[in-house]
């Protein structure tokens, strides 16, 4: 695995190709385009390293959503350019998101838990949440 620069907090396969996989990592998200053997930095993830991804097929583009550590606003965020620019979803989410999940058979309904083990669901594709009890 060279050039994977730090301990993995999420593993994922892009939806598209199963030979690219992403990992994020404290020191930001990494793309590997050779199944896992050989992995670079994806640009702007350093300074809002992403704790956890989940990958969705949008058309013929993947879209992301990821919990970013930014400074001024953790949460969940999407990017639909691979990672590089990111849109602002989700804030609320009362600790770090430790798992984000794309319901399999409705691409809308997206679930994240946190760290205090606190389940959410959104079914219009991150737009809005709620606490499942």
């Amino acid at each position: 695995m060279n050039g994977l620069g730090d301990t993995p907090f999420d593993f994922v396969v892009e939806p598209r190709n199963p030979e690219h996989l992403f990992a994020t990592t404290r020191s930001g998200m990494y793309k590997s385009t050779n199944s896992g053997n050989d992995w670079m930095l994806v640009p702007n993830t350093r300074e809002a390293p992403v704790a956890s991804l989940a990958l969705q097929k949008e058309g013929n583009s993947t879209v992301m959503y990821g919990y970013r550590f930014l400074k001024s606003a953790p949460g969940v965020y999407r990017s639909s350019d691979g990672g590089k620019t990111w849109e602002k979803l989700w804030t609320e989410t009362n600790g770090v998101v430790v798992k984000l999940a794309i319901a399999p058979n409705n691409p809308q309904m997206l679930y994240a838990v946190n760290e205090n083990n606190t389940v959410f669901q959104s079914q219009n594709q991150g737009n809005s949440w709620k606490e499942l009890n």
